[in-house]
């Protein structure tokens, strides 16, 4: 795997656990290794599918963690997309049909379907346009580079101290601004 497909997977997981993190949803552990025994196709679809919850048929899921789940996936695809600068990125035709599948149970046509599907993608966006979270992204994103890999324990402290470090940095510009005025 290049440097480059590297970073922009690390941007995709840390999107997508900074999510979760906000939508208190489990993070699992990160990983941006290469597996030898794996192509490419293998790996990618394997990594889309360990992000649904495991679901149990016989329990029905809440339609909340389900928009948590979603919102959480199309962070993750946001979050690339704006380290790539570009809105050429889209998921993969299977891994949209398995999101339409997994959303399909709490609509009634596929019109509602791709309706609800498009509101829960702009939340994501607007999700990953805030300041704070960006930041989050960024410094988790930085760590996942570096490490390569994460446990999901250590994603949540990385997220936490993030935000508190970015509050704490807005709160003295706040203060500023207020003496200034003064």
């Amino acid at each position: 795997m290049s440097e480059d497909q590297s970073t922009s997977q690390a941007y995709r997981y840390a999107g997508y656990a900074v999510a979760c993190y906000d939508q208190k949803l489990s993070i699992s552990d990160i990983s941006i290794t290469q597996h030898q025994d794996r192509s490419e196709t293998q790996k990618a679809s394997l990594e889309f599918t360990n992000y649904f919850p495991k679901l149990d048929p016989t329990i029905e899921m809440s339609r909340n963690v389900m928009e948590k789940t979603v919102i959480s996936l199309f962070s993750s695809l946001e979050s690339e997309k704006k380290f790539r600068k570009s809105d050429d990125l889209n998921f993969k035709r299977s891994e949209y049909k398995k999101l339409r599948q997994f959303v399909a149970p709490f609509t009634r046509s596929d019109r509602e379907l791709t309706a609800y599907l498009n509101l829960l993608a702009i939340r994501a966006q607007d999700f990953i346009k805030d300041v704070l979270v960006w930041q989050q992204i960024k410094d988790l994103a930085y760590e996942i580079i570096k490490r390569k890999e994460i446990s999901g324990r250590d994603a949540r402290h990385i997220i936490r101290d993030s935000f508190s470090r970015s509050f704490e940095k807005w709160k003295k510009r706040q203060q500023s601004k207020q003496k200034s005025v003064s």
